[in-house]
């Protein structure tokens, strides 16, 4: 009887392959199918998959071993089913991703350990004896991949970011996190590239979260004049500047600061904020063309050989779009 039911199930995992592409649903039900029509056999056949039934020997012994191990392989699949569904319900979190891959791995390892034993009858003491060293080289073996795996553990108990936060390493590196996972993240940089970093290396690296509290950017710049220049007068001029940028926001306000005060030069420093990282190259951009136009106008701002500036200044500042 198990020989047919063996059959079978060869026919059914056969049928499972194809129905892979119909997804994770598809492959939980015919792995639960699987398992509960083989413990029915088992139970009435008054055998247990704990046990090697008959000899291995002859060819109905061998047969029955292959369908224990079958049974815990299905068994080991539907219990990594379960903990991937609940710690990995969401698959792009650092935390359930690893926690869901650690523990299946260790659902497979246990369901190998017990096929060894139970139905191969192998010894174990050796294996257990010998163990050791196996583990230290694979440990030297794959010391930047542990590396990796326990950085993401320490970063993912820290979470100094999320799904989506834009962020900033300390080597440049500068976009949205698009992917977290047990070896590495991916930022989508503001080049529209993808840069993968190692967890060993976020683990060392200084970050700066841009989405956290909230995902207002802010940015400075100076302004060089004439000491001649009345500060007051400048500062205005900037201010106005700035208004005609639509994307600095008017709350938190910009300040502008007279930071340093020379024998012929004097420095105002100006500092504002947008809505989001992207705008903020264009803002600033766009805000320095209407600084500088509404300087020269005012003649604050000299150009360099050309004392009659004044006669051709624009009568408009001509920088991108302004606010109405």
């Amino acid at each position: 009887m198990l020989l047919l039911i063996g059959v079978a199930i060869g026919i059914a995992a056969m049928l499972a392959a194809w129905v892979r592409r119909g997804g994770s649903r598809w492959r939980t039900g015919a792995v639960g199918a699987l398992l509960t029509a083989l413990s029915v056999a088992f139970l009435l056949e008054g055998r247990t998959p704990l046990l090697s039934p008959g000899d291995p020997t002859t060819s109905h012994g061998a047969v029955d071993q292959l369908i224990a191990g079958l049974w815990w392989v299905l068994a080991a699949s539907g219990l990594s089913f379960v903990v991937q569904y609940t710690l990995g319900h969401d698959g792009r979190s650092r935390q359930s991703r690893l926690m869901s891959d650690l523990l299946s791995a260790g659902v497979y390892l246990g369901a190998l350990l017990a096929v060894m034993d139970f139905v191969l009858k192998l010894p174990l003491s050796g294996l257990v004896a010998t163990s050791g060293i196996v583990a230290v080289v694979l440990g030297l073996a794959l010391q930047s991949t542990l590396a990796d795996l326990f950085s993401g553990i320490a970063v993912g108990i820290e979470q100094p970011f999320r799904l989506g936060d834009s962020i900033s390493l300390g080597d440049g590196i500068e976009g949205s996190v698009s992917q977290i996972n047990w070896r590495s993240i991916r930022i989508s940089t503001d080049d529209d590239d993808v840069a993968i970093v190692p967890n060993s290396t976020v683990a060392k690296a200084r970050i700066v979260n841009r989405s956290f509290p909230t995902s207002r950017r802010g940015a400075a710049f100076g302004i060089t004049t004439s000491t001649a220049a009345d500060p007051e007068r400048v500062q205005e001029l900037i201010a106005q500047a700035l208004l005609l940028t639509p994307a600095v926001l008017e709350k938190p306000a910009p300040s502008i600061n007279l930071v340093r005060l020379g024998m012929k030069t004097s420095t105002h420093k100006v500092h504002f904020f947008v809505e989001s990282p992207k705008q903020l190259g264009q803002a600033k951009s766009v805000a320095l063309c209407h600084v500088r136009s509404l300087l020269l106008r005012a003649g604050l701002l000299e150009r360099p050989g050309d004392p009659h500036h004044m006669d051709r200044a624009p009568p408009y500042p001509r920088c991108g779009s302004s606010r109405a």
